[in-house]
Order: structure tokens, then C-alpha cells, then sequence
């Protein structure tokens, strides 16, 4: 490899970067996966094709959010899912319907349509970027800070820089009061934030969640969409499967600073954008979990019109797979919360469905060797007792893990051989073979829980009791189960 410089389109400071010619990422031992499903390029699934939208640039408004309900049941097996990062996909399409579903959702060429989701709904441009949709709601901003982002995201999908790596990821969080950016990971990530003189500047950082980002340093607006390019640019060029964190391998963040003009984020000056201010009680918008990330189109298209009688006038996805609905200072929220609970869907934040992640399973993935879906609102309501706040739920159809990529506090994993247990681990790591039957998992969960709870030392999280307890004792004790 050689040592070489690269000039961004526009003038954009040059950055030293080295040249990785190899698109073999098993070789830099990332495990990570190609590419994801688009709209243009579907996947192949176990029940049929599944087509997923770009990132929301805005809310959906009440005909497109009705327009989407159609199009699943239409051409796909009517079923919705928002991922992890919170982004809309439809399942079950068939090889004579996954070329008509852009068309459809896009409406008649040439015609305005009510029946239809705006271009810019469908913009399939890479990178993939993710702002808030409803920033426009969002309080804490102001007309500035909504058009810099606007802005911004345009030129970085009009730069067009080629080789990104087909996940690679762009969140710009405007700065606002809504915090569902900040758990998000990025392979760049942009803030808008106010310095102690009140001036409006970007900072940057590569690769991570708010928390663990690498911030690299802040500049002035007037610069900051062409220092951004720059840095898509340099990650590009370490090679076709590149990531943020590659980049941060090869050049030191304060070469990058210098490089672009960033001040940068050393620890003893500015470690990190300040604080968010703390968000206040929303009367106008609720928060819906779609249990376990699914939903099928029928019951989406009641809670619709259910929220349009409420005051609802647009609806957005959101990261940690949720639904915001919103209305323009009308929204009946204890209304709605009731009609959504009636519906089979999470308004509760004390809910135990949500402490479990899970994937579709074998019944609609090839690889599933569990019918994960069947078996999750049982395992998570089992499960209940030992969820604190400190412990996290896995339940994974096979050793893929799509559901949740990082580590959990018990994951539970689909094998051929059958059902393993990992404590603090990943669905791909190795985890304790279970002897049980997956139809018996959710009492041998609750026998597990019913034991742990006796062990469990006052002063310690579940979490602590169950890591002191470790994973061969856990999967002994879940293998016993009567």
C-alpha cells in the first residue's frame, strides 16, 4: 500500500489516506455484511423478497402513510417492519411484484397524485443519511438550524462520491430536544451545536453512537458540507468495504483537523458538543412500539385513521424501532394510546416486550432454525422478573443476529444442533448448547427467572447477578426446565 493524497470535487482539502484495493472484509476480521435491501436491489428472504425504503428525510403524511399499507398488502404478505435504525421495509414480495413496488409507491409517471409518496421519500442516492424526520416539530430548533440540515444532507447526496461501502452510514443530528439520534451509530456523524460566543458550528466525528463517536472537532457553517465531503471522500478511499473506523486506523484525528480546519476536540479544550437541553413532556406527538419491530399493514392502516380522528397528521419511524405520530397541536395522545393499545401495539414503557430484540425467524428467513416470532412475547413476558433496566433480551432464528449485532445479556440462538445460550454475547458467538424443545423455551424462561431471583444479593442489577451466576449454570439450570 502507498502513501497518497486525495482532492475532493469543489476544492475540498486534500487528505492523506492509504489505498486498500481489497473489498475482502473477512480478511480484516469485521464479519460484516455487504449490503442491505433497497427498494432497487430487494433480498431474497424465506417468504419472499424484502424491499426496504431509504431513510425519511420527512414525516409521512396520513394518504402516504395509507399508500404504504396498500402497497404491502397488494404486493407483498402485508406485513411492515421498522429495523434498528429506523428504516421502513415490506416483506413477502414476489417475483412479479418487486419490480412494481417503487412504481407503485411513486404513482402514475407524469401525474400528481394524493395516492403516492414523494420523490424525495424514495431517494435511493448514497450515502445513506439520517436526520430527524419531524424536526420540523421539534421546538429547540429554529428555522436556521432545519434549512442547514436541509442543505446539507442535498450536497452530500449530490456529491456523488463513489466507492462508499454500501452500509456505511451518515447521521446529522440538528441539535434538538429529541434524543433518538444519539443511540444510532455512524460511520460519520454531524451536530449542529452553539459555541460559548452563540455562533452556529458543525462538529464531526467518525465511526460510533453520540457516546462513543470519535469527535474529531468542530468549523464554521460556511465550510462544514465541504469538510464533510472530504471526509466521505477519505473513507472511500481506503477501499470499497471502508468504514468510518478505517479511516480513523489510518490518519490520527488531529491530522484531520488540521487537514480540514476543524478546531479540534481535544479532551482538555472541548472533549465532545455540548449537552442537549433536556426534552420536555410532548402533548403533540406519541411514541408507538411496533411489537418487536413488525407490524401487518391492516393494523397500521387502522391505527392511521385511528390517529387522523385523534389530530394526527404526520408519522415518522425512528430508531430503536418506533413509530412517532404527530399532530399540529391537536393530538388527543390518551386517546390514541388507548385505540394503539387495543391494537396489539407498546405505549408502556414498562412493557417486557421491549427488552427483547428478535429477528422473523424461520418463518420468513431460509437460515431460521427458530420461529422466533411465535415464541417472543411469551419468552419476554417470562423474562420479566429479571428485567431492571440492566438486562437485555436476544432471541435470534440462527447465528446471524440481524436483530441486535451487539452483545446481549442472554441471547438465545437457533442452531441446527438446537437452542445455545450466550451470557453477555453476540447470536455468532458460541454460547452453551440447550437441550430443550424451542416450544418449551418460554416456561423454561420463567423457571430460569424464578431462580435467578432467588440469588439475586441485594444492592446488585440483574445484570450482575446473572454474569456472577455465569452462563454454564444459567444454561444447566434452562436445560432442566420441568
Amino acid at each position: 500500500m502507498s502513501d497518497q493524497k486525495r482532492r475532493t470535487p469543489g476544492g475540498a482539502s486534500m487528505i492523506p489516506f492509504f489505498t486498500d484495493t481489497s473489498d475482502d472484509d473477512s480478511a480484516r476480521g469485521y464479519g460484516r455484511r455487504g449490503a442491505c435491501p433497497t427498494l432497487s436491489a430487494p433480498m431474497a428472504t424465506g417468504d419472499g423478497y424484502l424491499a426496504r425504503l431509504p431513510p425519511l428525510p420527512r414525516g409521512l403524511d396520513v394518504e402516504e402513510t395509507l399508500v404504504l399499507c396498500e402497497a404491502a398488502e397488494r404486493l407483498g404478505n402485508g406485513i411492515i417492519e421498522l429495523t434498528r435504525r429506523g428504516n421502513l421495509q415490506l416483506r413477502g414480495l414476489t417475483a412479479l411484484t418487486v419490480g412494481r413496488l417503487p412504481r407503485e409507491l411513486m404513482g402514475p409517471s407524469g401525474h400528481a397524485s394524493a395516492s403516492r409518496l414523494g420523490p424525495e421519500l424514495l431517494d435511493q442516492r448514497v450515502p445513506a443519511i439520517t436526520l430527524d424526520p419531524l424536526m420540523n416539530r421539534d421546538g429547540a430548533l429554529d428555522d436556521t438550524d432545519r434549512a442547514v440540515v436541509v442543505r446539507l444532507r442535498e450536497r452530500l447526496l449530490a456529491a456523488g462520491v463513489e466507492g462508499l461501502a454500501p452500509k456505511l452510514a451518515v447521521v446529522i443530528d440538528a441539535g434538538g430536544e429529541w434524543a433518538g439520534l444519539d443511540q444510532l451509530s455512524a460511520d460519520l456523524r454531524i451536530r449542529l451545536a452553539r459555541d460559548s460566543d452563540g455562533e452556529r458550528r458543525g462538529w464531526l466525528g467518525l465511526a460510533g453512537e453520540a457516546s462513543s463517536v470519535t469527535w474529531l472537532g468542530d468549523i464554521g457553517l460556511a465550510r462544514l458540507a465541504e469538510s464533510a465531503e472530504a471526509l466521505l471522500e477519505a473513507v472511500a478511499a481506503c477501499g470499497t468495504q471502508a468504514r468510518g473506523r478505517d479511516l480513523l486506523d489510518r490518519c490520527a484525528p488531529l491530522q484531520l483537523c488540521d487537514v480540514l480546519g476543524l478546531r479540534p476536540a481535544i479532551a482538555w479544550v472541548r472533549a465532545q458538543p455540548s449537552a442537549r437541553p433536556v426534552a420536555m413532556a410532548d402533548h403533540h406527538q406519541l411514541e408507538i412500539h411496533w411489537p418487536f419491530g413488525q407490524i401487518e399493514a391492516t393494523t397500521l392502516l387502522q391505527l392511521t385513521r385511528a390517529a387522523r380522528q385523534c389530530g394526527a397528521d404526520t408519522f415518522a419511524p425512528a430508531p430503536g424501532r418506533r413509530w412517532r405520530v404527530a399532530g399540529n397541536g391537536s393530538l388527543d395522545v390518551a386517546t390514541l394510546a388507548r385505540r394503539a393499545r387495543a391494537l396489539g401495539l407498546i405505549v408502556d414503557p414498562d412493557d417486557p416486550r421491549l427488552v427483547l430484540e428478535t429477528c422473523v425467524g424461520a418463518a420468513g428467513c431460509a437460515s431460521g432454525h427458530l420461529m422466533t416470532r411465535s415464541l417472543a412475547a411469551d419468552i419476554a413476558t417470562a423474562a420479566a422478573p429479571l428485567c431492571d433496566g440492566s438486562v437485555s433480551l436476544h432471541l435470534s432464528g440462527c447465528a446471524k443476529g440481524c436483530a441486535r449485532p451487539t452483545p446481549a445479556t442472554l441471547t438465545l440462538t437457533g442452531t441446527p444442533d438446537g437452542v445455545t445460550l450466550g451470557l453477555e454475547a453476540r447470536a455468532d458467538d458460541s454460547g452453551r448448547l440447550v437441550v430443550l424443545a424451542s416450544e418449551r423455551l418460554p416456561q423454561a424462561m420463567a423457571q430460569l427467572a424464578e431462580r435467578v431471583q432467588r440469588r439475586h444479593l441485594h444492592g446488585e442489577t440483574m445484570r450482575e447477578t446473572l454474569v456472577r451466576l455465569g452462563e454454564a449454570r444459567l444454561a444447566r439450570w434452562l436445560s432442566q426446565a420441568d
